[in-house]
């Protein structure tokens, strides 16, 4: 009698673990050429299969193991959505791994768990194995991923370990690796540290640092904090700048909010670069630094602090510094640049009114150049005009500052308005340099739009051009 049973359904490699056992198991016996490729195949399964790939690692030769477990963590670096179900047998893995492929496998469960978009927890009982990678001398980029873990576990007792991480990066502070291992160094530090030790990274003596320590650190007792500070101390002293390197960090970061406390302490130390750092950091971090620390910088003895706290200033609203921009920048007895910078910030608040309370000035360099920011804040047309207007008035030793401004506001269309311009000048002492801009005006826009700009004028005022540009009185 005919058999009418349905035939059994094949199973599907990625759920058939008898065999992706014996094709794990395969790779041991695969030739150079074909086994990276047999690995991706295996990884590109995901999902179950994937997770039998996991628990299977140790089971092969140290070659195949480094070579899957570098595919694997490529993967999930590129792909970290689709190991949420597998963080607990990544987990596993990084346990029983080669002490090589360590750090390779927590960055993979470290991507996978910040990076995924789902808000998963990075697994508990990491911590142990990611000091171990921190102490060691794997790469910066995998260095920074064990630190993540540090900075979830929450332990004091790993700071220091996480500072000699941070002075090693601020070594090589160049490298984009470098960079990264630094600033999250940084967060874990304030994660763990808390605010008081972030104080005590920029000055080891600080009382209102060691104040707030003992707040963060209650819970704690001496016996465990003290070597802790110690080793600390030790390790920041061990780079001369370093107080300023790391403040340079968090000027670089986007996220400069969570080091306010390291901002205002560098404020107040002794090393006027630090200051200057400080100052810089702190237009990062405006609305928290407050407006008053940075008022107390401008009368510091150093001219480069003062300088940065007038840039910082002008990261607030016109409303809150306008005027100390405004006064800093009327002051005779301060220096140019410090004066310039202050315009500069009113211009950066696009503060009109506080601009144009400039223009009389006896300063002519100060009032010269608020009358250029004023106008680049006008509709470029109106500005070029008003530029223009002014050339008629302006000193003459400060015409050159007014160039910039007018090549930033002009288009090849506005030539007529420019030689109208320079005709009208009565004196050699303005026609000169404003010859100098004309020149560089048709250097710099030359091209098909001036030449038909050109040959709308009239024939005296085409051969005048035409011998500026090329030195010949008539081009046939």
């Amino acid at each position: 009698m005919l058999d009418t049973k349905p035939l059994q359904e094949k199973i599907p490699l990625k759920r058939d673990l008898k065999k992706l056992r014996l094709k794990i198991r395969g790779l041991g016996k695969c030739d150079v050429d074909s086994l990276d490729g047999k690995i991706c195949n295996l990884i590109d399964l995901g999902g179950f299969a994937l997770a039998v790939f996991l628990k299977y690692l140790p089971t092969l030769p140290d070659s195949v193991q480094n070579k899957a477990v570098n595919r694997i963590e490529e993967y999930f670096f590129f792909h970290p959505q689709r190991g949420g179900k597998l963080l607990k047998r990544l987990s596993q893995a990084v346990r029983t791994a080669r002490s090589e492929n360590k750090a390779k496998l927590l960055a993979a469960i470290v991507d996978v768990a910040t990076r995924s978009e789902k808000n998963l927890r990075i697994p508990p009982d990491l911590s142990a194995l990611a000091l171990e990678v921190v102490n060691s001398e794997v790469d910066s980029m995998r260095k920074s991923k064990a630190i993540e873990i540090l900075a979830v576990e929450g332990e004091i007792s790993h700071l220091p370990s996480i500072l000699k991480a941070l002075n090693l990066a601020l070594k090589q502070i160049d490298s984009v690796e470098n960079y990264q291992l630094a600033e999250t160094s940084l967060f874990a530090i304030k994660s763990i540290g808390g605010e008081g030790f972030l104080r005590f990274l920029i000055n080891p003596e600080s009382p209102a640092a060691h104040a707030r320590i003992r707040l963060d650190w209650r819970k704690h007792e001496t016996e465990k904090t003290r070597p802790i500070l110690q080793e600390s101390r030790s390790i920041c002293s061990s780079h001369e700048d370093f107080p300023q390197l790391i403040l340079k960090i968090v000027d670089l970061s986007e996220f400069s909010l969570p080091f306010v406390s390291m901002i205002q302490e560098g404020l107040s130390h002794e090393d006027r670069w630090v200051r200057q750092m400080a100052a810089a950091s702190a237009s990062q971090a405006v609305n928290d630094i407050g407006i008053e620390n940075l008022g107390r910088m401008l009368h510091d003895a150093s001219y480069e602090v003062r300088l940065m706290a007038t840039t910082s200033l002008g990261s607030f609203s016109s409303e809150k510094t306008g005027d100390i921009l405004e006064k800093l920048a009327s002051s005779d007895g301060e220096a140019l640049d410090i004066r310039l910078n202050a315009l500069y910030s009113l211009f950066s608040q696009k503060n009109r009114e506080g601009i144009s309370r400039l223009f009389n000035l006896s300063n002519s360099s100060i009032a010269t150049n608020a009358k250029g920011l004023w106008a680049l804040l006008m509709p470029k047309e109106e500005g070029l005009k008003s530029l223009l207007s002014y050339c008629q008035t302006a000193p003459s030793n400060t015409l050159r500052e007014i160039f910039h401004y007018l090549m930033e506001l002009s288009n090849p269309d506005d030539l007529p308005l420019i030689l109208s311009t320079y005709e009208s000048f009565s004196c050699s002492e303005k026609k000169e340099p404003f010859l100098e801009f004309l020149i560089s005006f048709l250097r710099n826009r030359e091209g098909p739009n001036l030449e038909k700009v050109i040959s709308m004028l009239d024939d005296k005022q085409q051969r005048a051009l035409n011998l500026l540009r090329t030195g010949i009185l008539w081009k046939e």
